[in-house]
């Protein structure tokens, strides 16, 4: 049996008439649920995901938007 992944995408949140909609700007990875705890796993996360962040922010974003990754996905000790 699997477990739930996680799944983090960076989105921009636009109004429209009909209401607030969001448009996917990058998928930034996925981690299972299961495998949270586990320090390789977490590492390999933030591995394959702070490449894709970073080419698609701003620099001043940067850094806020990893302090929110961070919260969701700690990095290993």
């Amino acid at each position: 049996m699997t477990g739930h992944a996680l799944d983090f995408f960076l989105v921009s949140t636009i109004r429209t008439r009909s209401g607030p909609r969001q448009r996917i700007i990058a998928y930034l990875g996925s981690i299972e649920e299961r495998l949270m705890s586990l320090d390789r796993q977490r590492a390999l996360f933030h591995k394959n995901a702070m490449p894709k962040l970073e080419s698609v922010t701003q620099p001043d974003q940067y850094e806020s938007l990893i302090q929110s990754l961070k919260a969701k996905v700690p990095q290993p000790d």
